[in-house]
């Protein structure tokens, strides 16, 4: 793992125009879905024709692949130089890659090429989109289109006679420009072109022009074009300090996302528009630095509204646009609006809980959630040729917590309630379960940690209310105390370790001596919304805290319900942002004098974490006996 030093720059990227390249900003509507949707149609938009044949109709035998291929170009040109409003746009490039419509059926789609051979979009297989053609194939194309023998030859970027090479290119355009079209065949050879035949390399070639750009666009029809079709490239990668495979805690998320950015920075000021299909090849490389396992990133383009890039399923989502529709597979809840939440909670973005299908395991369970972080980037970026560009972006990424891990043994912990002074005092218990070594960072809300005893000798380095340590590998252990001296404080704590970790917060009751007289165990609170706490009277007081690890104010609703689930009491609770809220639930909720045993249960509006503790007085000591 490398060191880096942060940029302070809050960051965002337009990517608005990057996908204008033939004409069409190949954006489509629909967010975050788990299932695939159909185009959304929506208002003001007026659904464009049908090309006058279909790709249904080639499946079935009773048109010509010419004849479609031919249909789709005119009704392509003519409907994109038609296109007024980008939700007219979305629409119709979703339309195009829309299974079983009339631009896609089978084997049967389209794939447009800019010139040189560089795919804009497969409308079959988006992760193929921005891929480079094989030569061989491309030049086969070209020449079934009459681009001349010669003019092919001279037209290859390694040709040291410049003044030919640039007047082939420029004649190269000429004859494309003219809306040739024709059927191609790479499958068997043809000298000097293609020297060997490519499996599958046939189909039919129709050429338009850009009404925005002026230059040629080939729309390619009837040829499968798969990744072995495409030309090995090398694309420099860059060199993250934090990687894909290396993100397993919330600090570690969180740096690769800014790493992210400054990849993504480092291409747009190139100015090169070929630059942003390869950076989506990098991004979604497997063996690269950016994907690993269920560890990928997602950008959103907050200027268009579209999901610009998916790591993980690009047909599903990629080009789509920003609508709330999939939600949760545990809580139900829109899982969209709790990502852009998230990201622009702070200049710093911010972290979410939700269950999410893991894209590499098959057999995963609904129940283990995945930890999300999400930061929207704004500024400007000057590219080389001098020209400033406005860049309005999210950058988001996530990592799932580990069924083996379980709710004790996890990264990231969420310590409800802790006290010292007054009476009270914390300790902290924090254990290695991992066979590495694990660096951990405690957060401390509501107390500094000057209230912990001086363990710097132990390997502890605190300051403000942040803390670091290391722990041994395999049952490397902490056990820290606070002072149990001054006034009462008391709020939450956060810890995030970069392996899995057991971890609880003793609590004691010392009155005004220092030894205690009753304690309990806090354990660590996962995220939800619900939760429900045993209550026993008149022989124990029940005590709760809600710790709110979110940027933004949740409310609680508290109801107290006897055996026979009948409701006696509620009440309402807010906790602010980055705050806890530890009551007694007497205190909160009169309890009628005859109610014995029940239950209490908090519903609360955002995933909050909580703890209920008994408390039996004796005398004017109280006995913790439970959690």
């Amino acid at each position: 793992m490398k060191t880096r030093t942060p940029r302070t720059s809050t960051a965002r990227i337009q990517v608005v125009g990057l996908l204008v390249l033939a004409g069409v900003f190949f954006v489509a509507r629909p967010a975050l879905a788990q299932t695939q949707e159909d185009c959304p149609l929506l208002p003001g938009t007026t659904p464009p024709a049908d090309p006058s044949v279909t790709a249904q109709q080639v499946e079935d035998g009773t048109a010509s692949l010419m004849e479609f291929a031919r249909a789709a170009r005119d009704q392509y040109k003519s409907t994109v130089q038609g296109l007024a409003t980008i939700e007219e746009t979305l629409y119709f490039g979703c339309l195009v890659r829309q299974e079983g419509g009339p631009w896609r059926s089978g084997d049967t789609y389209l794939v447009q090429l800019r010139l040189g051979g560089r795919m804009i979009i497969h409308a079959k297989d988006m992760a193929l989109s921005g891929g480079l053609l094989n030569n061989f194939i491309y030049g086969a194309i070209l020449q079934a289109l009459g681009v001349p023998l010669t003019d092919l030859l001279a037209a290859i970027p390694t040709n040291p006679d410049t003044v030919a090479r640039d007047a082939a290119q420029a004649a190269i355009i000429e004859r494309l420009s003219q809306e040739p079209d024709a059927a191609f065949d790479a499958t068997i050879p043809i000298p000097p072109l293609v020297p060997v035949g490519i499996p599958g390399a046939s189909g039919h070639a129709a050429v338009y022009v850009s009404a925005t750009t002026r230059l040629p666009v080939v729309l390619l029809a009837g040829f499968d074009l798969a990744e072995s079709h495409l030309q090995a490239e090398m694309i420099d990668p860059g060199d993250p300090s934090i990687t894909a495979e290396e993100v397993v805690s919330r600090s570690t998320l969180k740096e690769f996302v800014a790493e992210a950015w400054d990849y993504l920075v480092d291409f747009r000021q190139s100015g090169d528009i070929a630059d942003f299909s390869k950076v989506k090849r990098a991004l979604r490389d497997p063996n690269g630095p950016w994907r690993h396992g269920s560890v990928y990133l997602y950008v959103l383009d907050l200027t268009s509204n579209i999901i610009w890039f998916h790591g993980a399923n690009p047909n599903r989502f990629e080009l789509r646009p920003l609508i709330p529709t999939v939600r949760d597979a545990v809580t139900g809840e829109l899982v969209l609006p709790q990502v852009l939440e998230a990201a622009t909670s702070s200049s710093e973005g911010g972290f979410l809980e939700y269950y999410w299908d893991d894209p590499n395991d098959a057999t995963d369970s609904a129940d283990i959630p995945k930890v999300g972080y999400a930061r929207q980037f704004t500024g400007s970026v000057r590219r080389v040729d001098g020209i400033q560009v406005p860049m309005n972006m999210i950058i988001g990424s996530g990592f799932y917590l580990s069924s083996r891990e379980g709710e004790v043994t996890k990264r990231y912990h969420v310590l409800p309630h802790l006290a010292d002074g007054g009476g009270w005092r914390s300790s902290l218990l924090v254990t290695n379960v991992s066979e590495e070594a694990s660096h951990c960072t405690l957060q401390l809300y509501g107390m500094g940690a000057d209230r912990f005893q001086d363990y710097s000798a132990g390997g502890v380095t605190a300051s403000g209310s942040m803390a670091t340590f290391e722990l041994s590998a395999s049952g490397g252990y902490l056990a820290w105390p606070t002072r149990g001296e001054a006034a009462e404080a008391s709020g939450y704590a956060t810890l995030d370790c970069v392996h899995p970790v057991a971890a609880q917060i003793v609590f004691e009751w010392i009155g005004g001596g220092m030894r205690p007289t009753g304690m309990a165990t806090v354990f660590s609170s996962p995220a939800a919304t619900v939760f429900q706490i045993p209550v026993l009277t008149p022989a124990a007081t029940v005590g709760f805290a809600i710790a709110n690890d979110t940027n933004f104010e949740a409310s609680c609703g508290i109801a107290l319900y006897d055996p026979q689930g009948t409701m006696v009491g509620e009440t309402m609770v807010s906790v602010l942002p980055k705050t806890n809220h530890a009551a007694l639930l007497n205190s909160a909720i009169t309890i009628p004098e005859t109610f014995l045993e029940g239950s209490a249960k908090a519903t609360c509006d955002r995933q909050v974490s909580m703890i209920g503790l008994h408390y039996e007085l004796e005398g004017s000591n109280i006995i913790t006996f439970t959690t």
